[in-house]
């Protein structure tokens, strides 16, 4: 009887065990796709804000849709990106998503464009065949002798490490049988197979591909076999690396590695589309045109205006997503900020840009730009008397004010004062009665103008950003009373972060690297400087527009810009002086 009732018992808990077993299955169908899409957003490096607010999009955006009967499931139940697009051309036009996209700057829409991204990615994997092989990228450029030794490595049946500390963990796990190819990484904006707005775009050509044959186990040499070699190198987009050493595996979480391998040593062809459908691609090559100088025409006829948001400002610029959203704040509660810096950190030419991407839009008519000087006088700003043609005196508005009366009858939309060497100029002669109303909580307040004895006014929707140059020692400090009314961002040399490094491309060298070594430790030695200071480091910006990267260019740069720098620096300090005009030259020697 105990032994019935105990098998009975038993019976009954397995029972329920595999109905409780069958249920979690079936809510983890259900709801693995949420984890799974956060960890491929962490693999492609967003930040944790950024992750969550596209997780929290995605819920919201189920939620509204399933209580107007769009759907009946979750998105995270939507496993292919047929059904997502179905899904996505019901619910873009409802009027929920349409008034949380305006309010939220497109998070939802980017929210789902990356699990788009993402759906791609996972049936792609899905179908990926996993090996245990590696495949080796190297490179075969040995800046140390100007030359390359592809040619050399091809004759001799091997590659070699060019290093004699690096990379060599990496070359002794090159084994027997994994394929290898020569690689070369650089940028090119023209004659792309795809389209790409005129932007630079990430290339690694292969040269040649083999098999390892035998490994030395120095950290330095292996034999291959190399069995094609390409008479015109084969270019690979977008998913490139400068490193030395590049170790590749196929892999279920990342098809790009697949597709690499696939393009690689298996003659298959890289389908552009796909790469293009990820995020991060896609935001960068989408917009219309890049940022230059000859768009203004087009700008000012009032043509569509190109969009241009916070991704295009970060891809333009050395800062990350926390240092912008801290620069914003900062402005919206302030409206006014100095970017303050030594020089060549980018202030001029991340002024504009900054402004862009608040708008969402390049519309240079929002934009007001102007230089201080010591001429620069409060007629030239505010108002005052000016010669007419007919030899008379007419009060004249200035050019602030013209630019505030422009800003007051389009309320809707924010209009940024951009003042380059603000403290170039006798601030509290050139802005008078400004001082007191440009404050943010003096906004809309009134004041009578002396000349025209017009009230005046600086409204809501005007925002005012200020450049300052930290190493001009010709220029006053900001006065106190202005110095309050303002925020200020201090901007930094970039040479140790990866963007900058990346954007230098194919200029990239072991010569140019030694050079940035050398002026990572003088702008160390300028900080601890007690007659100088961080004010005074030497910017990156002298080197954002390389045209070759030789010896000759990078020669000119430190001739012509960098030591006459530092000569005003230690006009009293030859010691000083002759050291680092050494290490400067010296750097190209090693």
């Amino acid at each position: 009887m105990t032994s019935n009732l105990e098998e009975s018992i038993v019976s009954n808990i397995n029972n329920n065990l595999n109905s409780i077993k069958d249920l979690l299955e079936i809510d983890d169908v259900k709801l693995s796709l949420k984890p799974k899409f956060s960890k491929y957003l962490r693999e492609k490096r967003l930040q944790e804000k950024t992750i969550c607010n596209y997780l929290s999009s995605i819920d919201l955006t189920s939620k509204e849709a399933i209580e107007e009967d769009i759907i009946n499931k979750s998105i995270y139940e939507v496993d292919t990106k047929e059904e997502l697009n179905d899904i996505m051309s019901k619910i873009i036009n409802t009027e929920r998503f349409i008034i949380r996209k305006n309010k939220s700057n497109n998070t939802n829409t980017a929210s789902l464009s990356h699990y788009a991204s993402f759906l791609d990615a996972l049936g792609d994997s899905t179908k990926e065949v996993v090996d245990e092989n590696s495949y080796w990228f190297v490179e075969a450029n040995w800046w140390d002798n100007g030359d390359d030794q592809t040619q050399r490595f091809l004759e001799n049946g091997v590659w070699e490490n060019k290093y004699d500390h690096k990379c060599t963990v990496l070359v002794n796990q090159m084994k027997q049988g994994d394929r290898i190819a020569i690689k070369a990484s650089y940028t090119k904006r023209n004659g792309l197979p795809f389209e790409n707005n005129g932007n630079m775009v990430s290339v690694m050509s292969l040269k040649a591909i083999g098999t390892i044959t035998n490994n030395f186990n120095d950290g330095k040499k292996v034999e291959v076999d190399w069995d094609e070699i390409f008479d015109t190198p084969k270019e690979w987009y977008l998913f490139t690396t400068r490193q030395t050493v590049w170790k590749v595996q196929r892999s279920t979480n990342d098809w790009m590695y697949g597709a690499l391998v696939d393009f690689a040593f298996y003659n298959k062809a890289q389908n552009y589309d796909i790469f293009l459908e990820v995020p991060y691609w896609k935001e960068k090559y989408s917009i219309e045109d890049q940022i230059y100088e000859e768009l203004e025409e087009e700008i000012e006829m009032n043509l569509e205006p190109t969009k241009y948001n916070k991704e295009d400002f970060l891809n333009d610029v050395f800062i990350d997503y926390i240092e912008y959203d801290k620069i914003k704040k900062l402005l919206e509660k302030k409206k006014n900020i100095i970017l303050e810096g030594p020089p060549g950190v980018g202030k001029t030419f991340m002024a504009k840009r900054f402004a862009y991407s608040l708008m969402g839009n390049i519309k240079k008519k929002n934009i007001l730009s102007i230089q201080f000087h010591q001429s620069y006088s409060y007629e030239d700003f505010i108002e005052g008397y000016r010669p007419q043609k007919d030899g008379s005196f007419d009060i004249v508005p200035g050019v602030f004010t013209k630019f505030c009366n422009k800003a007051k009858n389009d309320p809707e939309n924010n209009y940024y004062c951009i003042i380059d060497e603000i403290n170039r100029g006798n601030l509290s002669k050139i802005l008078g009665e400004l001082m007191m109303l440009i404050e943010y909580d003096k906004r809309g307040e009134s004041l009578q103008l002396p000349y025209s004895k017009k009230t005046f006014s600086v409204p809501e929707n005007l925002y005012i950003i200020g450049l300052m140059n930290t190493a001009d020692r010709s220029l006053a400090l900001i006065d106190y009373a202005l110095r309050r009314r303002f925020s200020f961002v201090t901007l930094k040399p970039a040479f140790e972060k990866e963007k900058f490094i990346s954007t230098i491309g194919k200029y990239y060298s072991d010569m140019l690297e030694n050079l940035f070594d050398v002026i990572i430790e003088m702008n160390k030695f300028i900080e601890e400087d007690v007659s100088l200071g961080k004010g005074f480091e030497i910017g990156h910006s002298y080197f954002c527009n390389l045209t070759d990267g030789s010896k000759e260019e990078l020669e000119n740069i430190i001739l012509f810009d960098l030591i006459p720098m530092i000569k005003e620096y230690w006009f009293d300090d030859k010691e000083s002086l002759s050291k680092w005009e050494n290490a400067l030259l010296g750097a190209l020697d090693d």
